[in-house]
């Protein structure tokens, strides 16, 4: 590969466009075509033949392709490629100011991409394996015996619940031994720390390989657990987590927003989610099912962060692992007047845009290396 290479791909590329008459669907196929051939190809076989790219080749080729295709990641073709060709095209936006900068990101991230055959998940037993659910709840007795119930009538049987109470005051734990059931068990908190507390308290103390999640006061469908288990046994061996489509019950009790929107494509929603995760969350944090072994490589929930700890734990774990996903509403979330998402107060929103600057902190350089200016915090708050 070398400049003459570069410079014949550029020439084919304009008698592809021609006359600009492209249709949509050709646009899509000629963007694709151009950086495979221009910029995945050459970055292939320099890692093939064990080479790094001249830093001013780089250079000239990044900006081509920021110039001809600023906005090549909406490309569903090419997100189809799927997570190491992903990771490749990001050099497209990221800057090197020399060339050991390059060197050293090729060593460190494609490299080590290429052979990450050693941090593979192990195979998933062929038996049916077991679920433990967790669900950290605080001062809502009134609607957690639902809650518990939905999970409790599952068709998939093989599951411990685990309640954790998060410091409440009211009759919870009456309402958990209430049930008989021997799947359910219960962990008391003496202080309230928050959901990211009390979920790490039910992460430590489950007993199983497979966790799932749970709020207090929303339902399961019945096939919740059999479908993701199901699909998750059938994926590749670095899926490390699943999730599916959310109802988003509005106060009214009629209004139903699905969550994921159902017009993001498919190819978004599973696999390697990390880049459009960057950009939005369409993860029901309380639909996932993670293999327990994922928290050992990305820790556990962030517990300084009161509310999206949840999107958090998600941009973590898609950056290192695919996701699979049950295309089915199989979660309903109850919005009420208590609910975080009901609260309008200005403290409230405060706590919003604090834990939105610090999300966006975290992902600033990967954001930009997949061509996203936008920040949390703006299209969150409206700003």
């Amino acid at each position: 590969m070398n400049r003459e290479y570069l410079n014949q791909k550029i020439e084919e590329l304009k008698l592809r466009i021609g006359d600009g008459s492209l249709t949509p669907e050709e646009e899509q196929e000629t963007e694709a075509w151009f950086l495979r051939e221009f910029f995945l190809y050459p970055v292939e076989q320099a890692l093939s033949e064990g080479n790094t790219i001249p830093l001013d080749l780089l250079c000239m080729m990044q900006q081509v392709v920021r110039g001809v295709y600023p906005y090549w990641i909406d490309n569903d073709e090419l997100y189809a490629l799927g997570r190491e060709a992903l990771v490749k095209l990001s050099m497209i936006g990221r800057e090197f100011a020399a060339q050991e900068e390059l060197d050293d990101y090729f060593k460190k991230e494609l490299i080590s991409e290429k052979g990450k055959e050693g941090s593979k998940l192990d195979q998933i037993p062929e038996q049916t394996p077991f679920v433990s659910v967790i669900l950290p709840t605080y001062n809502r007795a009134s609607e957690l015996g639902k809650a518990m119930q939905s999970v409790l009538d599952q068709t998939y049987e093989n599951l411990e619940l685990i309640v954790v109470s998060d410091g409440s005051t009211d009759e919870t734990e009456q309402v958990v031994k209430g049930f008989t059931d021997p799947r359910v068990r219960f962990l008391r908190s003496e202080k309230n720390g928050g959901l990211a507390y009390a979920r790490n308290l039910g992460i430590r103390d489950a007993k199983f390989d497979l966790l799932a999640f749970h709020d207090d006061d929303d339902l399961w469908k019945t096939a919740k657990l059999e479908n993701q288990v199901r699909e998750l046994l059938k994926s590749n061996l670095n899926t490390g987590f699943c999730y599916c489509e959310m109802s988003y019950i509005m106060l009214d009790g009629k209004t139903v927003h699905i969550v994921p929107r159902r017009e993001i494509s498919m190819v978004r929603k599973r696999g390697y989610l990390y880049p459009e995760l960057l950009r939005r969350n369409f993860v029901g944090g309380p639909t996932l099912l993670v293999r327990k072994e994922c928290f050992g490589e990305v820790g556990l929930f962030d517990e300084s962060l009161a509310i999206f700890e949840d999107w958090d734990m998600v941009v973590r774990l898609s950056k290192r692992y695919d996701a699979a996903f049950v295309a089915e509403p199989l979660y309903d979330y109850l919005e009420h007047e208590k609910s975080l998402t009901t609260d309008r107060s200005s403290t409230h929103r405060e706590r919003i845009a604090e834990t939105l600057r610090r999300l966006d902190e975290k992902t600033a350089e990967d954001k930009a290396a997949y061509g996203f200016t936008e920040k949390y915090i703006d299209t969150y708050m409206g700003e």
